[in-house]
């Protein structure tokens, strides 16, 4: 028997049985909802000859209504957010625009019936009812939508989820938006695969990688992408195992075009990407998606009526693999990447630690067993990705960055600030801008690290994430690119070598020695003149075969990198008026020449 002064407690009713009761203030007229067939029902009211009313009932669809309307942030265009009930009692929801309702009835019935509407009409009439239910639904409730995820007015927009304070509808169509899957807790990714990053820089990139998105879109940084080379089954693939379970995102690929890429990009927007295996992709492709992932926008097109479509755009840190770098995959079809590109493309040889991309297999009998486990746990072989440990700890950090940072324009500041210090710290002596812009991605990825571990949900020390991508930084990233000069300046300098080792004294014709009048005849195109006195070999290049010699590039400045690389003897005088030549004594003339001493 209740106690009379205990106070009665009512339950709250359950999401599903406060939508069914919403239904009927959300339909239309001329519909109906019939509780005991669970079924949206039309009826169309006829009067017969005797004057009485009666309805023709037609069935539409199982429980489903428009429970609001979406607008853009410019309010121009629209769309509306649908719910309903599946065949397992559950209350789905999604968000689709407005001009599917110019599409037939198939557009909109393939992608409830993906995801498990309980049913649809099949025939012609019924599909002709429902779709005027969705026209004819005038919901009070308006809310804004995003096309894309990620940071949207200090909330974090998944295709699911909202994290944040802010009412915000995701709105998309394309199948590439999947939610994060959420396997265990944070203490299970820490345990399970956390503790692993220590002692092994790679792994380490590949966790920061996955906590560095979200930090990047907040900040405003660009994106870029990290690319592991190195020989086959040397665990390249397993530091994208790792970025993978920080979002639980399946494994990505490099194959597939550009234009599905685009679609992917911006899906994984402010979360993140992999594309593992550069050879399987195309080098026309690969082309494409490396510069369209640098520049952070996909193609322009227009609508069949000759409107502008909307311009994907997208800030990704994507985590790349293969076993070639880049620009010697692009160089198959004499393609190459800008130095202004470049940039964003921080390329290593990285299975040069003691067990190939590993540094310390912890409490593992071998590094065939450490990898088999890694493989296991992050779930990324298969077709399926079934990961034992994943999402939580990605949810947790953004819970973290919209709680301690968010829009504050302070906050933002000082995390820049640790950013540029970081960075100031792994750029060496006199290097060249581009490296400096280099360490400032590698640096973003070491602070990321360090606020997972101030947030509570990395278990490392703080100096880790610093500790072990700096070992990447400068025992991988540095020596891979070949030292930290500029881009152009360290393909040049090959180009000149390479011509050299290639063409030795054919286009040059030798000088005379002692006792002769004539230099020795050349019978190829005539790049300069060759002498080799006291064991010492000179070129001596006219300014024409310079040119041929730095074809591709600007000769002035490879002039400047061959001296500064110690290859180009140049006179005090010239190099004062910033010309990198020196005259030299040819017969009855001084031209002016480059004088190149490769030993």
């Amino acid at each position: 028997m209740t106690n009379k002064n205990e106070a009665s407690v009512t339950p709250l009713p359950s999401e599903l049985e406060q939508f069914k009761k919403s239904l009927p203030k959300l339909m239309p007229d001329g519909y109906v909802f019939d509780s005991r067939q669970n079924r949206i029902i039309h009826q169309d009211w006829k009067r017969d000859k005797d004057g009485n009313d009666y309805s023709i009932d037609t069935i539409v669809c199982s429980p489903l209504a428009v429970t609001a309307l979406t607008h853009s942030e410019d309010e121009k265009e629209g769309g509306l957010k649908i719910q309903w009930i599946d065949r397992k009692n559950r209350v789905r929801t999604w968000v689709y625009p407005q001009y599917i309702l110019a599409e037939d009835f198939k557009a909109i019935a393939s992608s409830l019936q993906r995801q498990y509407i309980d049913y649809l009409p099949v025939e012609s009439k019924a599909k002709r009812l429902f779709m005027d239910y969705l026209q004819l639904s005038k919901p009070t409730k308006t809310i804004l939508y995003t096309e894309k995820t990620g940071w949207h007015d200090g909330a974090f927009v998944f295709p699911d989820l909202v994290v944040g304070q802010k009412e915000i509808a995701f709105q998309s169509t394309t199948a590439h938006h999947k939610p994060p899957k959420i396997v265990g807790d944070v203490e299970d990714w820490n345990s399970k695969l956390g503790k692993y990053c220590i002692g092994n820089p790679t792994l380490m990139l590949g966790a920061c990688c996955g906590f560095a998105s979200p930090l990047a879109g907040l900040l405003g940084e660009n994106g870029f992408m990290c690319h592991l080379v190195g020989a086959s089954s040397r665990g390249k693939t397993l530091s994208i195992g790792m970025q993978c379970s920080i979002f639980g995102m399946s494994k990505g690929s490099w194959r597939g075009t550009d234009n599905s890429k685009e679609g992917e990009f911006e899906a994984r927007n402010h979360i993140g990407t992999s594309l593992d295996e550069l050879g399987q992709s195309t080098i026309k492709d690969a082309f494409q998606i490396v510069y369209m992932l640098g520049n952070g926008q996909g193609k322009g097109r227009a609508h069949k009526d000759g409107t502008q479509q909307r311009i994907r755009t997208f800030n990704v840190i994507a985590l790349s693999t293969g076993e070639l770098t880049l620009d010697d995959f692009l160089s198959h079809a004499d393609k190459q990447i800008t130095g202004g590109l470049s940039v964003r493309f921080i390329q290593a040889v990285s299975d040069q630690f003691k067990y190939g991309c590993f540094d310390h297999i912890h409490d593992f009998n071998s590094s065939r067993e450490f990898a088999e486990y890694l493989k296991k746990t992050t779930g990324i072989s298969g077709d399926e990705y079934r990961p034992e440990a994943s999402g939580t700890v990605g949810i947790k950090f953004i819970e973290y960055l919209a709680e301690n940072v968010g829009n504050d324009y302070k906050r933002i500041a000082a995390i820049q600030a640790m950013i540029e210090k970081v960075a100031t710290s792994l750029t060496p002596e006199d290097a060249d801008n581009q490296i400096s812009r280099m360490a400032n991605s590698i640096a973003l990825l070491i602070v990321a690290g360090k606020l997972a571990v101030k947030a509570g949900l990395a278990d490392w020390s703080e100096d880790a994430p610093y500790k072990e991508l700096a070992r990447w930084w400068h025992e991988c990233v540095l020596p891979t690119r070949g030292g930290s000069k500029s881009t152009e300046d360290e393909k040049a300098l090959e180009q000149v070598k390479d011509f050299f080792e290639l063409h030795h004294m054919s286009h040059f014709t030798q000088l005379p020695k002692a006792g002769c009048e004539q230099p020795a005849y050349n019978l190829r195109e005539h790049y300069g003149y060759v002498e080799t006195l006291n064991g010492e070999t000179t070129y001596y290049v006219t300014g024409a075969g310079w040119k041929k010699i730095c074809k591709g590039f600007n000769p002035a400045n490879v002039a400047k990198a061959c001296y500064e690389a110690g290859m180009l003897e140049v006179s005090e005088a010239k190099l004062s008026k910033n010309s990198y030549q020196k005259t030299k004594r040819i017969l009855n003339s001084s031209p002016n020449m480059y004088w190149i001493r490769l030993n």
